[in-house]
């Protein structure tokens, strides 16, 4: 395959990962029994494990699973072409590189102790064990929100850095990574769950930029590396 079209994949799928996410998501919701609760009581927890889970959402969960690893694409795909940009100064892709992979590994933790709580849903599980469980899983998606946020922050830096995104992309990375990083410290409330959005929104949006700066004639070099340039 020509550089070009290695170039446009790993472009995608920052984009692919937004929309598997969303859908992945929304599939379970609208699948579920009851409605998800964040910390939910003894008794909310009972209501969810009482009936077998529904079909909809194991689907549900596959597609986010696949979902992140798209994520990880992506990240690899952004270290990569930062670096070969910026051959003095590589540790802020490396690092951005390395708090992708502990934000889709703190995500996929969480879906897994999901998959153990709904496998079990429905054969008479003890309530307390199964609140634990669904705590433990939403402490660990909170947690990823500050490895996501380091991921974006850095990603904007090394952008700005290299060319890679347009200025006002890369800033607005950083001010929604410093959102996402405070929102950590009160994570129950509407406004972070809200916040939980943007960070999808940005990734969209740089994964389509990208895309289209490597649709345009003389924006890669024969190695297949995007050159750096204010993108539009």
């Amino acid at each position: 395959m020509s550089q070009r079209l290695w170039v446009r994949i790993g472009a995608v799928s920052g984009f692919v990962y937004v929309i598997l996410l969303i859908a992945g998501f929304a599939i379970g919701v609208a699948s579920a029994h009851t409605p998800p609760s964040i910390f939910g009581s003894p008794e909310q927890v009972a209501s969810q494990i009482a009936q077998a889970t529904p079909t909809g959402v194991w689907i549900g969960l596959y597609v986010e699973a696949l979902a992140l690893l798209c994520f990880v694409v992506f990240a690899a795909f952004l270290r990569t072409q930062a670096q070969l940009v910026e051959r003095d100064v590589q540790w802020p892709a490396a690092a951005a590189y390395g708090a992708g992979l502990i934000f889709a590994s703190l995500q996929l933790l969480s879906m897994a102790i999901l998959g153990i709580v709904s496998y079990r849903a429905g054969t008479g599980a003890d309530v307390a064990s199964a609140t634990a469980l669904l705590d433990l899983r939403l402490g660990s998606y909170i947690l990823s929100w500050s490895a996501g946020a380091l991921w974006i922050g850095l990603t904007a830096i090394s952008a700005l850095r290299s060319g890679l995104l347009s200025r006002g992309l890369a800033v607005s990375g950083l001010l929604i990574a410093l959102v996402w990083l405070a929102s950590c410290l009160m994570p129950t409330s509407a406004i972070a769950q809200f916040w939980g959005f943007v960070p999808l929104l940005w990734t969209a949006v740089a994964s389509i930029s990208i895309m289209r700066r490597a649709d345009q004639p003389r924006a890669m070099t024969s190695s297949g590396v995007l050159s750096p340039g204010t993108v539009s």
